[in-house]
């Protein structure tokens, strides 16, 4: 998977307030709750450190049949590139890449262009997480994935206090491993 041009932008929809005031006072409340990382951009054309963490070398619990190596996450011609070999850690047959944010960030804008990787048993993805490896939050995320063996399809999930949900799946009407496209959610 190669992903480039994340994006984020901390703030609320002022338009679904009636007044300045209250879309303030939304703000404030969420301030309250867990002070805000700073917005950010990050063309993801070389590594840089103050804002992402390589993951790895460990493994996710479950089916799973892959761990997180910090060598897979390569950087090329301004591009980021995930790699999967087959260099067997963390007892799994495969290794993949993931990246993370060092900051925490609350609700907003999440933006990201990418290539997904077209072959079966892959899944590319770009979510958000926060869960009990975290300082004991309880499990949010949201994620967009594809899964490798039909890159015609968005697949779209979300948890929220450890239940997962799933409103569905988008036929795209293309093949997203073919070009790069800009995906997200607010």
């Amino acid at each position: 998977t190669s992903l480039a041009a994340p994006s984020l932008t901390w703030g609320c929809d002022e338009s679904k307030h009636e007044t300045k005031t209250e879309a303030k006072a939304e703000i404030k409340e969420a301030k309250n709750a867990r002070p805000p990382a700073r917005p950010f951009r990050d063309d993801l054309s070389t590594y840089n450190e103050t804002l992402w963490h390589k993951n790895g070398p460990w493994a996710n619990d479950g089916i799973f049949r892959s761990a997180w190596r910090p060598e897979n996450v390569l950087f090329k011609d301004d591009i980021m590139t995930l790699r999967l070999d087959d260099t067997k850690s963390s007892g799994r047959e495969y290794t993949g890449a993931e990246i993370g944010s060092h900051a925490h960030y609350g609700y907003g804008r999440y933006e990201v262009r990418m290539k997904p990787a077209k072959n079966p048993g892959v899944i590319s993805s770009f979510f958000t997480y926060t869960g009990p490896p975290h300082g004991g939050n309880p499990h949010h995320e949201i994620d967009i994935e594809f899964v490798g063996n039909d890159t015609t399809i968005l697949d779209m999930t979300y948890y929220t206090d450890g239940k997962g949900y799933d409103p569905g799946k988008v036929k795209l009407g293309f093949d997203a491993a073919e070009e790069w496209h800009v995906y997200g959610f607010e």
